[in-house]
């Protein structure tokens, strides 16, 4: 977000179901939702560490007191597309419901493994479909109230997650316009994930004549094991076998006013821990050897022949306490938002095979200012200032001998952000533009550099960047039956002109004001969206509309230690088209109808798995054109 975490080592923004926070879970799917909310730009005082370019956070439906209903979801399509979903509420005594949501999706993919010959003449028997998913998801939830002032809300949710792990497609050349954009991925080892998620969440809230007090408890287990094809060949070479599991559990309490006044004010403290256990084995092979060494034709013997080195074998915990503090005042078109987040921290980690530790702590700072000037019941202008930091974290290891593990030190971003909004036309068009700039300092980020006899591989905080753009929306009902919704942003992210590294070899190298990696120019879409009643079958409207998606080109990963790749600018075009009524639906749904081939990330590394080692390009390929079929009934 904002030009931040873009395959970065930190992630930009942070990701959270009604207030717990997504650490290993955020690819699952998450359904019979209320609302998403996306908010771009730092949001260190709403939800502190982890929010240095933004947040999104999923709004569950909650049971309803008033209703009984149920609905259920088929969609089928290409690649063997087959999902379902139902959500039930049932009301029952005094104010009190239940309501349960349960989803399962499965898919082949689109990248196959030709299991071709190896070396030796032999081949595996993979399954040809390296990126099929299956992915399972229930939530029970409750809610209700207890006399006039007490009220609760709470649910257990589980999802399993079951797909390939980095099913990274090779490209052959380091040039672009060469690339064949194959979806096949061959590995010796199928790479996948299996990704499981057990967590609760419960919101007690009380109110009073003024003010509202609220408790919000939450607990998630995710337990994940996944397989890497390291060298990403047929040959039996590297892999990695990777066991995860992180508990987090949260406490948080505010107390807020609920009356009209024209201030209003809200104070709160916020506890969590956050305990990470990592347990990574590379494997290697008795072939491995004849293959780098070139000393001779491993056989199928050798390829049986597994060695394991613990390499990654860690146990990390990370412990936050915060109090915070917001006020609001009205004053005629005026609205003046003022907060304050103190929030300290603490980080460990423990390197179990090495038996070193680190122990760090920290308190961070992070203000909210926020200024609007209401011009009538059309326009508006708002000025803002919000601050965002990662606390810091260790490197795994640490060369120089000392009992200690590396420190990085934590990131930080500070944005300012200008907008205006217009609505016009009785409300029928609203445009909005947004003016932003967010000083990114301590940025982290993988750095290699070659100093015997202590090379050194790892993450350190390498220097400042700046990130400076606008951002248009428009949203327009045409006509009756047309709407025009836009959304077109540019971004300039620069490192600050006195950035000084050092290469591979240990050579000082200026970036100063060159573009930050990962950094598209420009990105957007527009969309067009018409409904109409059908003149023949009265009770149902004709739904049909397209989206263009643009993503600029933009540099790839790596500064100096990895060759620098031009990813090329990519366009797709959605669509759908169905019918839709008040209890049903029937809708045909299209990506990527132009078939664009693209590869979402790109870089360009040393193959170092090879006889005849040289530079390869590798990445994530884009999703082709996958047309499917949604069936939706109400009861």
């Amino acid at each position: 977000m904002r030009g931040i975490g873009l395959f970065d080592s930190v992630v930009g923004g942070g990701f959270y179901l009604d207030g717990l926070p997504l650490f290993g879970d955020a690819a699952s799917y998450f359904g019979d939702l209320q609302h998403i909310e996306v908010l771009k730009g730092p949001q260190g005082f709403l939800y502190g560490g982890g929010n240095l370019g933004g947040s999104i956070q999923f709004i569950t439906a909650r049971p309803d007191a008033e209703q009984h209903f149920a609905n259920i979801r088929l969609q089928v399509g290409q690649q063997d597309w087959q999902s379902i979903s139902t959500t039930l509420n049932i009301p029952i005594a005094n104010d009190w419901a239940v309501r349960a949501f349960a989803y399962h999706q499965q898919d082949d993919g689109y990248l196959k493994d030709e299991n071709p010959q190896r070396i030796n003449g032999l081949r595996a028997n993979n399954p040809p479909d390296v990126d099929a998913t299956e992915d399972s998801s229930l939530r029970l939830a409750i809610a209700g109230t207890v006399g006039n002032r007490f009220s609760v809300y709470s649910y257990l949710c589980w999802s399993d997650l079951q797909t390939a792990g980095h099913a990274w497609v090779r490209e052959q050349t380091q040039d672009v316009k060469q690339f064949q954009y194959k979806p096949v991925v061959n590995h010796s080892s199928p790479s996948h994930l299996n990704r499981d998620t057990l967590a609760s969440t419960t919101e007690l809230k009380m109110s009073f004549s003024k003010v509202e007090l609220l408790s919000l408890s939450s607990f998630a287990r995710t337990k994940t094991q996944q397989r890497e094809d390291f060298d990403m060949r047929e040959e039996f070479l590297f892999d990695y076998d990777k066991r995860f599991q992180h508990d987090i559990l949260s406490q948080e309490l505010h107390l807020k006013t609920t009356t009209d006044a024209p201030w209003q004010w809200l104070v709160g403290i916020h506890y969590s821990q956050a305990k990470e256990r990592e347990r990574t084995t590379t494997l290697s092979y008795g072939s491995t050897p004849k293959i780098m060494l070139n000393t001779g034709t491993p056989t199928a013997d050798d390829e049986q022949l597994v060695f394991r080195d613990p390499s990654a074998y860690l146990n990390k915990e990370t412990k936050r306490l915060a109090a915070f503090i917001k006020a609001s005042v009205d004053w005629r078109a005026w609205q003046v938002d003022l907060g304050l987040r103190l929030e300290g921290w603490n980080r460990f980690m423990l390197n179990v095979q090495d038996n070193i530790s680190g122990d760090e702590s920290g308190v961070q700072r992070l203000p909210y200012v926020s200024v609007t000037h209401t011009f009538s019941d059309a326009a508006k202008v708002y000025l803002s200032y919000t601050e965002g930091y990662e606390p810091g974290d260790f490197n795994p290891f640490n060369l120089t001998g000392d009992d200690s593990l590396w420190w990085i030190d934590a990131d930080r971003s500070a944005g300012f952000e200008l907008g205006y909004q217009q609505s016009w036309w009785a409300g029928r068009l609203v445009t909005q533009l947004t003016l932003f700039h967010t000083d990114y300092r301590n940025r982290r980020f993988p750095w290699t550099r070659r100093s015997p006899p202590n090379d050194f591989e790892g993450t350190v905080n390498i220097g400042n960047s700046v990130h400076q753009g606008a951002e248009l929306a428009l949203s327009w009902q045409a006509t009756q039956h047309w709407s025009i919704s836009a959304d077109v942003g540019a971004l300039s992210a620069k490192w600050r002109k006195d950035f000084l590294i050092h290469d591979i070899l240990n050579n000082p190298q200026y970036l100063g004001s060159k573009t930050v990696p990962n950094t598209p120019k420009l990105s957007g879409y527009v969309r067009l969206d018409y409904r109409r009643p059908l003149a023949v079958f009265s009770f149902a409207d004709l739904v049909a509309g397209v989206q263009y998606n643009y993503r600029a080109a933009f540099w790839s990963k790596g500064l100096l230690q990895e060759r620098e790749i031009k990813n090329p600018s990519y366009q797709l075009v959605d669509g759908y088209l169905g019918l839709e009524a008040d209890k049903w639906q029937l809708v045909l749904q299209a990506e990527n109808i132009n078939n664009e081939v693209y590869f979402t990330d790109l870089e360009q590394t040393v193959n170092n798995f090879d006889r005849n080692p040289f530079f390869i390009s590798i990445g994530k390929l884009g999703q082709p054109r996958l047309i499917k079929l949604l069936l939706s009934v109400e009861f």
